[in-house]
């Protein structure tokens, strides 16, 4: 059954779509939730299904391998997610909505089905978490309950995942303009650098003195023995510049002093061999023309590799603390002047560079989180005790984040005191914990509430972990000696210590899923009954190692259902004494008038269907009231069974027959040809004629009118009655006698 879409569908598609959840990797928390379901409810199927315009995805899935989504259109979550509550189908074969549905015809062939919606803070229904039997079942109210609770978990999950995402994003936003910001500010740092290199280290440059025929007159400075070690030479002066200079920097050579004559000053940088230079060239002038060219050198070979690796390191630091969330801080104990690295400054929402005052730095914390770091800070200032915190802190643009802290007291050479350490933001640590605290929480009360234990073996070792629950269930106060697997084995009884293990045997096989129900015997004698579902651990190898699974209680649901058995054969039995009792005539067991009906109209419409003819004959016995007066009533009720008699001897099991009531018969002929209901009719008088040879008290004459059914133009059952019992009583009027059977003599 399709549902056509409507406008809260077209809003709750475009809510899903927000949550950029469709199509992602498996995760944890929501393979967690479908598997608590489906042990709670007693399925083997369970699912996070989230709806968009198209199609059902399954985020989480259990029961299904390999199946991650269907057609909206045969889906039961488009059902259920209309509504606000456990939306619960018991038997979809027997309900009109799912019976043609091809999930219920074909695989996965669903019998029952229950969904909880999953309904976001805004009231729009995305999805549901689902439970699923290829047999037909009724949740509890403890399960649907659970079912409830466990939505509530995946709602709450999935907001935390879009928060964790959106989180994300933002902070790779903001790392991109940061790094934008500092590549700006590193070229200007550089140029500046550059510029005071030159201007201090002068005495240590080289310098050299060029004429207008590009000549080298004069040089000078400490730098000059790499500049004569580069070209292999032991003086420059008087050598042409462009001469020096190899064919592949020649005409950048050119370039540089035809500027300097043109009047230009010129700054760069040069490279020779192995070494790099800042270079600036400028001209002087003899009256109105440019005379030289003074050209200064400065070797900036180790400057370059010093900075080139303390960017690299400092490149290094800032991606870690950026990745990390993490940033460093020093606070001068002496003046409290406080210093903070960009990654602080960026945890707080302050520009980069900002110079907070001490006050100013624990105002960022609320009043209760702020006692505590104001205490931790002067005690470690008073003694030296580190502190390590996690606080809610409140950023420059009101947003409440949380931040891990450490600090510590260093001492420095000249008797200085600084407090250093370290903040980081931990907000999606700290939302991870509650969200999976909060999952925790809620599958806790689901298995409490439902009464399931958990439990875990270790194939190799067969070691065993019960939790508090699966004690309670083997009849065991929990707390007491630790369950083993051979006292646990000997402890059954030995047929479901054979079903456990070949059930277990198929699931590490990968053959069958782990899902049974055994008995066993409490320490007192009592029988009880368990349900248990696991799921197979394996190692990198494929190799099972752990067989981790939940055990309930079914014990009360096994005993219902025997009186359940029980009561429904007592009631069929009944209504089937019923059912003969209110279409069978009690006389001569013959259809009554009811079960006549009841049978001959889906006949007629058959026939109808196919285009066919029947014909139905309406007997009626003669002389009953001479019968009834002169031998009396039970005499009576004897024609009437023997005329019923002649009846089921003449004509067909596939003809039906019937008492209408009195001395009134009817037969619904499986054919309405002519030549057929003739020789039916000749066969009657010839049963009849066999009758009356062998009676001695009484003797049937009978009166018969027919009608015939046309497929083509099809009559009612009650038409053709009126018609075959018109006929019948004109046969009965005129007398006929190859109509009349006649032998009444008594």
């Amino acid at each position: 059954m399709k549902l056509a879409a409507d406008d809260h569908d077209v809003a709750s598609v475009a809510a899903l779509e927000t949550l950029n959840v469709l199509d992602s990797a498996p995760e944890a928390v929501f393979d967690a939730l479908v598997h608590a379901a489906s042990a709670v409810c007693g399925t083997p199927i369970s699912l996070i299904s989230l709806l968009d315009a198209r199609r059902q995805w399954f985020k989480a899935n259990v029961g299904l391998p390999g199946v991650t989504e269907t057609d909206r259109d045969v889906a039961f979550c488009a059902h259920a997610v209309r509504g606000e509550d456990v939306f619960e189908v018991e038997d979809a074969t027997r309900d009109q909505r799912f019976a043609e549905n091809p999930l219920v015809t074909g695989d996965p062939s669903i019998r029952f089905y229950a969904g909880m919606p999953i309904c976001l803070p805004d009231g729009h229904r995305i999805g549901t978490l689902c439970v699923i039997d290829r047999i037909p079942r009724k949740l509890s109210e403890e399960q649907r309950a659970a079912l409830r609770s466990l939505t509530d978990a995946a709602a709450q999950a999935l907001q935390w995942r879009h928060a964790m995402l959106e989180l994300r994003d933002a902070n790779a936003q903001l790392a991109a303009e940061r790094q934008k910001v500092a590549s700006a500010s590193a070229a200007l740092s550089k140029s500046e650098q550059v510029y005071r290199e030159i201007v201090q280290h002068l005495p240590s440059a080289a310098v050299m003195l060029v004429d207008r025929s590009f000549r080298y007159v004069a040089t000078d400075g400490g730098a000059m023995a790499s500049v004569l070690a580069h070209f292999n030479v032991t003086s420059l002066v008087g050598r042409s510049v462009l001469e020096m200079a190899s064919d592949a920097t020649r005409e950048e050579v050119r370039g540089i002093y035809t500027r300097v004559f043109a009047g230009e000053l010129v700054q760069t940088e040069l490279r020779r061999g192995e070494n790099y230079y800042d270079v600036s060239a400028a001209p002087i002038y003899d009256g109105r023309e440019p005379a030289y060219a003074v050209v200064v050198l400065y070797d900036v070979t180790k400057r370059k590799a010093e900075l080139a690796a303390r960017e690299r390191n400092e490149a290094l630091l800032d991606l870690t603390g950026r990745l990390a969330g993490v940033g460093g801080w020093q606070m001068d104990l002496a003046t409290g002047a406080i210093d903070w690295s960009d990654e602080v400054c960026r945890i707080r929402g302050v520009p980069a560079g900002h110079v907070p005052t001490n006050d100013e730095a624990f105002r960022f914390y609320a009043p209760e989180p702020r006692r505590l770091i104001q205490a931790a800070v002067d005690r470690c200032a008073r003694d030296g005790t580190p502190w390590d915190l996690e606080l809610p802190l409140i950023r420059a643009d009101g947003q409440q984040i949380w931040v891990r802290t450490i600090g510590s007291i260093v001492h420095g050479e000249s008797g200085a005191r600084h407090l250093v350490g370290a903040i980081q933001d931990v907000s999606d640590q700290v939302r991870q914990r509650q969200a999976l605290t909060d999952a925790n929480d809620r599958i806790a009360v689901a298995t409490d509430s439902g009464g399931i234990g958990i439990w875990e073996l270790k194939i190799r070792d067969r070691a065993v972990h019960w939790d508090p629950w699966m004690y309670r269930l083997y009849g065991l106060a929990p707390g007491g000696p630790e369950v083993s697997y051979a006292t646990w084995a000997v402890s059954l009884p030995p047929h479901s210590l054979a079903a456990i293990q070949r059930a277990a045997t198929e699931a590490m096989a990968g053959r069958a899923p782990f899902d049974l129900e055994f008995e066993i015997t409490w320490p007192d004698g009592t029988a009880r009954y368990l349900r248990s579902a696991a799921r197979v651990m394996r190692d990198e190898g494929g190799e099972a190692v752990r067989l981790v699974g939940a055990s309930w209680d079914v014990s009360k649901r096994k005993q219902e259902l025997a009186e359940l058995e029980a009561a429904r054969a007592a009631l069929e039995q009944h209504a089937a004494e019923l059912r003969s009792i209110s279409v069978t005539d009690e006389l001569t067991g013959l259809l009554n008038r009811r079960g006549f009906m009841l049978v001959a109209e889906p006949a007629l419409q058959l026939a109808a269907r196919h285009r066919e003819s029947r014909a139905l004959a309406f007997l009626d016995l003669n002389g009953m009231k001479t019968i009834n007066d002169t031998l009396g009533h039970k005499v009576g009720d004897l024609a009437l069974v023997e005329t019923a008699n002649v009846m089921r001897h003449v004509f067909r099991a596939s003809d039906v027959l019937g008492r209408l009531g009195g001395d009134e018969f009817v037969v619904l002929l499986g054919t309405g040809e002519a030549a057929a209901i003739e020789a039916v009719l000749g066969r009657v008088r010839e049963a009849v004629g066999r009758f009356n040879d062998g009676a001695t008290r009484f003797r049937l004459s009978l009166s018969i009118g027919t009608a015939i059914f046309d497929g083509a133009a099809p009559a009612t059952v009650q038409q053709l009655l009126a018609q075959a019992d018109a006929l019948m009583y004109e046969q009965k009027r005129k007398r006929l006698p190859s109509m009349r059977i006649k032998i009444s003599d008594l």
